[in-house]
């Protein structure tokens, strides 16, 4: 009988998922203090005295952590329940926002924005790439380097951007997959398109109760709005030139005639965040021992459930 979960290969993408709470090597202090708790519960035995259930908890850990056994993580079996539900019974959870929805549609901008700074034309991979455990299509490879690019919905997100393992461990993925040496994640700040800003101008109308298009506030709300999400004027006229925005719209104040001036570009310095991600032998056989564990697990899902199908 042929299993689905079998020979799965997981999505790069979401190898941090099944990558979390590994096995950690025990260091010398903690084989010293290992010792030493086991010596106070063999004087405790002897002596007849209350050996604590604090001490014995301490014991577990450490004798956990010198057998260097690995177990399946609560949160990865989570996502283990949502693959199968999605493989097995074709039922899958949408995600679909605005945060996503931009990061899928400017990630070419993204290449374009670390393509001028570097001075390097990187085009967008389409090649996809498999080896016996995991699966996957990096955003671009060029010259030994293996980039992932994420597209930042806003100034404040990118702020706080940083290394997270779910995306380092999705380089790692593809460095493996295709044998590149360096790889890199690279957090970009790039113009929102037109109708995601449309969408956003849409929804700040009906909160501030649908005000006159020339009250003061709503015209001051719109230009913060674009400010928030255009980065770059010249590439974004470009881009829409048809695009209806509030800043260059002329306003009659009284008898003075104001035209809303551009002033707010943020140069491609700024926006981008890179952060390097290394590939070691151990990080490969930690990938196709958890890989391993998650088809067991998946595997044996599958073959309950089909055993339930049957009665």
């Amino acid at each position: 009988m042929s299993l689905i979960f079998e020979n799965y290969k997981f999505r790069c993408s979401s190898l941090g998922h099944i990558m979390t709470c590994l096995p950690e090597p025990i260091t010398p202090e903690q084989l010293k203090e290992l010792a030493g708790l086991k010596k106070e519960k063999e004087e405790a035995e002897k002596a007849k005295k209350r050996f604590f259930k604090y001490q014995q908890e301490a014991i577990d850990k450490l004798e956990k952590l010198a057998n260097g056994k690995d177990e399946l993580p609560t949160g990865c079996i989570t996502h283990l329940e949502d693959i199968f539900r999605s493989q097995f019974w074709g039922r899958k959870r949408l995600v679909y926002n605005k945060y996503l929805e931009k990061g899928n549609i400017v990630e070419e901008d993204s290449l374009d924005l670390i393509s001028k700074l570097d001075g390097v034309p990187y085009w967008k991979n389409t090649q996809q790439f498999e080896n016996d455990y995991i699966q996957g299509s990096p955003d671009n490879i060029h010259d030994g380097t293996v980039r992932d690019t994420k597209s930042n919905f806003d100034l404040d997100t990118f702020d706080k951007a940083d290394m997270t393992k779910l995306y380092e461990y999705q380089v790692k993925g593809y460095m493996w997959l295709t044998g590149y040496s360096k790889g890199e994640l690279c957090y970009c700040l790039v113009n929102t398109p037109y109708h995601r800003l449309k969408a956003e101008e849409k929804s700040l109308f009906y909160a501030m109760g649908q005000p006159e298009e020339t009250d003061s506030k709503w015209i001051e709300a719109v230009c913060q709005l674009e400010r928030n999400m255009i980065f770059d004027m010249a590439a974004f006229r470009k881009e829409f030139p048809n695009a209806d925005l509030m800043h260059g719209r002329q306003f009659q104040i009284g008898s003075v005639t104001r035209t809303i001036e551009w002033k707010h570009d943020i140069p491609p310095k700024f926006r981008v965040k890179r952060f390097p991600v290394t590939l070691e032998d151990k990080d490969k056989e930690a990938i196709i021992r958890r890989v391993t564990m998650c088809r067991e697990w998946l595997v044996n899902r599958e073959l309950e459930t089909l055993k339930l199908l049957e009665e």
